[in-house]
């Protein structure tokens, strides 16, 4: 209810979906669906989040350079230079 709320108060309800309890499959199926995932936990955070995209093929792009082992090749088109939505939409223009 709080996050539906402060959804309201921002003015971005309309953009957003509350869907409640998913399961597994259904989470799975909701990635998929996706063109990219955004994740913009700083370094030192490897957030599971932004490994259960990854896992599903959905391009994930993540702030975190801890994640660069598992990007491998791709973490210089992956990472964001610094975790913020400006950095996020120049990556995914790139792309």
């Amino acid at each position: 209810d709080r996050l539906e709320a402060r959804a309201a108060a921002l003015g971005v309800a309309a953009r957003v979906s509350f869907l409640g309890s998913l399961d597994p499959a259904a989470v799975r199926d909701l990635l998929r669906s996706a063109s990219v995932a955004v994740n913009l936990s700083p370094s030192g955070l490897f957030d599971k989040a932004a490994l259960e995209s990854l896992l599903t093929a959905t391009p994930t792009i993540v702030a975190s350079e801890d994640f660069d082992p598992v990007l491998g090749s791709l973490a210089p088109r992956l990472r964001l230079p610094a975790p913020s939505a400006a950095a996020a939409a120049e990556v995914i223009g790139e792309w």
